[in-house]
């Protein structure tokens, strides 16, 4: 009873504590800077403040009605009544049976000794069997105060059990409304993202077109070479290559690198040729090892055969000129 008693007593203390609580208008001033917090958030320091307030003055009810309700402490001092009810009955009769005794020692006429008598036996048997009922209601109450107080330790482990359980279960729905959320998000980027590929599949497809038709304009100013001027990549894309296509004998095109001398020179006397006239200017233009050449292709330039020849031990100069 006097735990009982004393925890309720501090649970008072502590909701009393707890209920003169007041919001501290210093936590409105930022340390950093000194001035007062926007109005909203004072609003917001304040809101939490009180329902911080509230919730603990919550759980402190419900931990009292739990652990040292008035129920609790009136049930424990019902039992120490009824115990101490029935101590003081068996004092009173162990009381009435001393005085009969003594009444009966006291008597004038003369008796054989009391203590061998049957009514002295029947008494001191019942005064045996009342001191032993009293020790034993003594250790009943004290082995019921004992068992008061364990069922009390396992009724505090399992409230904090259940309690530990509702904060999981609170979590729990909170991780799932989470989820949901996440869900609803996830399927609002598909959508998204299924539009934005939708877009990029249209941009590419006018990529294409365009690079297709930049190429075929480009290329169709030269005769033989050709141009690429972007690659497909594996996953659909675009590169920028500018590569030059020279057609082979079987009719086939191939990289400016893979060609033989021969056909690059005359590549590049082509593309010379076309850049020359487009830009309306005509230079001279030296072909250097082109003894690997029989034929140059014709460009409105001067065009300056650089040979090797064994016989010639001395530069030897020829003109060709054309009509």
């Amino acid at each position: 009873l006097e735990r009982l008693n004393d925890r309720r007593a501090a649970l008072i203390r502590e909701y009393s504590e707890v209920q003169k609580q007041s919001f501290d208008e210093k936590n409105t001033i930022c340390p950093t800077c000194g001035r007062e917090y926007p109005e909203d958030k004072i609003k917001q320091m304040l809101k939490n403040f009180n329902t911080q307030k509230s919730e603990k003055l919550i759980k402190l009810n419900e931990e009292g009605k739990q652990t040292a309700s008035k129920e609790m402490i009136a049930k424990a001092q019902q039992e120490i009544d009824a115990i101490t009810e029935s101590i003081i009955t068996m004092d009173s009769e162990l009381t009435d049976l001393g005085e009969k005794l003594k009444k009966t020692k006291d008597a004038e006429v003369p008796l054989p000794p009391f203590e061998c008598s049957d009514e002295y036996k029947k008494a001191k048997k019942l005064i045996d069997e009342l001191t032993a009922r009293k020790e034993n209601a003594r250790k009943e109450t004290a082995e019921r105060c004992k068992g008061i107080i364990d069922d009390m330790d396992v009724t505090r482990l399992e409230i904090e059990d259940l309690q530990s359980r509702k904060a999981k279960i609170n979590v729990t729905d909170n991780i799932k409304s989470r989820i949901t959320e996440l869900e609803h998000r996830e399927r609002e980027l598909a959508d998204e993202y299924e539009k934005l590929e939708n877009a990029l599949y249209l941009c590419d497809m006018f990529v294409k077109e365009k690079v297709s038709r930049l190429t075929d304009k480009i290329s169709e100013k030269f005769k033989s070479v050709s141009f690429r001027l972007f690659q497909e990549q594996i996953n659909g894309g675009i590169k920028e290559d500018c590569e030059v296509l020279i057609p082979t004998a079987e009719g086939r095109l191939i990289p400016y690198a893979y060609a033989n001398n021969a056909a690059r020179i005359n590549a590049g006397l082509e593309i010379i040729g076309v850049l020359s006239e487009y830009w309306n200017i005509e230079i001279p233009v030296f072909v250097d090892n082109a003894e690997s050449i029989t034929k140059l292709t014709d460009i409105p330039s001067q065009t300056i055969r650089l040979l090797v020849s064994e016989p010639d031990k001395v530069l030897r100069t020829e003109i060709a000129r054309t009509v």
